[in-house]
């Protein structure tokens, strides 16, 4: 029965039925778990103490979880990746002309075979990039081995921990329950990459630190000043789910005489004639239910059973429908969406118009307009954290021998999208050295 029942003497007839949405929970956690196997032993005087990541060191799954309840912000982080990543890195040959600094593509089959079979895009770069974008920071694992046997891998920055340091930042402690509000049962500890001696550890976490004023362990990501605008922004389809489902489409007050349902020789306070006379109302309102069904007519209607009686004490009708007029609006809340867009995309450091925000009478632009956009936000909001995430490539290419050949030495570099005429090139794009 789609009826609902409020209270004693109203309903809320819905007609049409309810639906129910199941949403899946979202997997946080995942990743290689590679690291929790490579413990290594405790150091004298080494301890599992780690520095909290917030009040309760659960800051960054608090942020997860809101994001995850935003229509727009794992759009938003996945956009500033992706114009990090551009079109990915490939090795260059690194030589001077003029004064000035040359990159040139070559064919580096060994490198190539690297970058692939140890699946360097897919373990390392895009969740590092990601990592960046979330918290201006990623934990990297840093595997060394026997001549090319290196491995580069990021860890789900919520896994790892920093290790409270007497001297200087030495170890990450990495658990899957960080977060939980528990102690930890599975917790390994690494310790950080030594930029001086490379090889000191064969397992170490390399971390990668946009530095921030305040912030000298566990950075915050540059959107979470606008948690708030995310959670007015979340707050505005909640507002209009419910009152879809439960006042916006409101079309008939019905208003009922309480003695409509009460026989001549029955007294409501008695205990089996009320259940008699409730039993009468639940089916009544059934019918009414059957007779509104369908979906133009439903959830519009609200019925109250009460007295219906005149100030002079005679009854008047026994059933009574109103209709009500719907006055309701959504402007304003349409309005402060959009500033929630707007101060959330600034946030996360993406132009309006490369976030598909609406700005004056237009939405997004022309195509050069967008070009231009997309340039600028490569060529001023990326350099930095791309050259935090070439560290450990061009480490790797250094410990493997790789990073220099007869004709000069080698590094990787990223690669960009450019746009150009179907005259040059008949795809419309083509590759570019990124910064």
């Amino acid at each position: 029965m789609s009826v609902r029942k409020f209270d004693h003497n109203l309903y809320h007839l819905s007609g049409a039925g309810a639906s129910v949405v199941i949403t899946p929970a979202v997997d946080i956690m995942h990743g290689d778990e590679k690291a929790l196997s490579a413990v290594t032993a405790k150091a004298a005087g080494a301890t599992d103490d780690w520095v909290k990541w917030g009040p309760n060191d659960d800051e960054p799954n608090q942020v997860v979880a809101l994001n995850w309840e935003s229509p727009s912000k794992p759009s938003l982080m996945d956009q500033a990746k992706e114009f990090i990543l551009g079109a990915g890195v490939a090795p260059f040959r690194k030589r001077f002309e003029n004064g000035k600094v040359v990159y040139e593509r070559d064919d580096f089959q060994q490198i190539d075979e690297w970058f692939e079979l140890e699946e360097i895009f897919e373990k390392y770069l895009e969740l590092a990039a990601l990592s960046m974008v979330f918290c201006e920071q990623a934990f990297v694992n840093f595997s060394i081995g026997e001549g090319s046997d290196i491995s580069i891998q990021a860890i789900q920055p919520l896994k790892c921990r920093i290790a409270k340091p007497k001297l200087g930042i030495d170890t990450v402690l990495i658990s899957p329950q960080f977060g939980s509000g528990k102690k930890p049962t599975q917790l390994a500890r690494l310790p950080v990459f030594v930029r001086k001696d490379p090889t000191k550890y064969a397992e170490s976490i390399m971390i990668l630190k946009k530095a921030q004023i305040g912030q000298d362990f566990h950075n915050l990501g540059l959107f979470w000043g606008t948690k708030y605008w995310t959670k007015v922004a979340n707050k505005i389809p909640l507002y209009h789910l419910n009152g879809l489902e439960n006042g916006y489409n409101i079309k008939y007050l019905i208003e009922i005489e309480e003695s409509y349902f009460v026989g001549d020789d029955e007294n409501p306070e008695d205990e089996s004639d009320a259940k008699l006379i409730e039993a009468r109302k639940d089916a009544f309102m059934a019918k009414i239910d059957e007779f509104l069904a369908g979906v133009e007519n439903a959830d519009k209607a609200v019925v109250i059973i009460g007295d219906l009686t005149g100030s002079d004490g005679k009854a008047k009708d026994m059933i009574r429908i109103k209709p009500i007029d719907n006055k309701m609006t959504d402007d304003a809340y349409t309005k402060i969406y959009g500033a929630a867009s707007t101060a959330q995309a600034q946030g996360h450091g993406i132009l309006p118009v490369l976030a598909g925000i609406a700005e004056g009478d237009k939405l997004g632009g022309s195509g050069s307009e967008l070009e231009h956009a997309a340039m600028y936000q490569v060529a001023y909001r990326t350099p930095s954290y791309r050259r935090h995430l070439l560290k450990p490539l061009n480490m790797a290419l250094k410990l493997m021998n790789l990073d220099r050949d007869a004709k000069g030495s080698i590094e990787f570099r990223f690669v960009d999208i450019e746009f150009t005429t179907l005259d040059k090139n008949p795809t419309g794009k083509q590759n570019s050295l990124g910064a």
